[in-house]
């Protein structure tokens, strides 16, 4: 199935296991981290805690939230670039950091993902329609 992005075009026939759990790990970090201003309010809202630990709490949720973003664009990237390569493309740094953005490489890899179960989806709804599914 053939994939623009940007000024580039990319036919990927084969989306390997790796990608997919690394597919999932990145949407649990992504849960992770939209849960984080939940934590921020319970934290606020938390009388327990004086003003040096709310303090503390805030800087901790910090630090993971940063973590979480360099997690996510780091498991982005390394799905691009292991789509890229095992589909015969050389994976270009520059071009990718510098020519697109986070929606880019999140649609292309989605893409390559939903691919199969297009695919799929459609042969079932051709087999109905003939007659032929079992």
């Amino acid at each position: 199935m053939k994939f623009d992005v940007r000024d580039k075009q990319f036919d990927i026939t084969f989306v390997n296991n790796w990608t997919r759990e690394a597919y999932q790990q990145m949407l649990e970090a992504t849960d992770d981290l939209v849960a984080l201003p939940d934590e921020a309010d319970e934290i606020g809202s938390d009388d327990d805690l004086d003003t040096r630990g709310r303090l503390k709490a805030m800087r901790e949720i910090q630090k993971r939230q940063r973590a979480l973003v360099r997690k996510i664009a780091e498991t982005r990237t390394a799905m691009v670039r292991e789509l890229l390569e095992t589909n015969g493309y050389e994976y270009d740094e520059k071009w990718w950091s510098r020519k697109t953005d986070a929606d880019d490489m999140n649609d292309f890899v989605l893409g390559c993902l939903q691919k199969d179960v297009k695919r799929e989806g459609d042969a079932k709804k051709k087999r109905r329609s003939t007659g032929t599914d079992s």
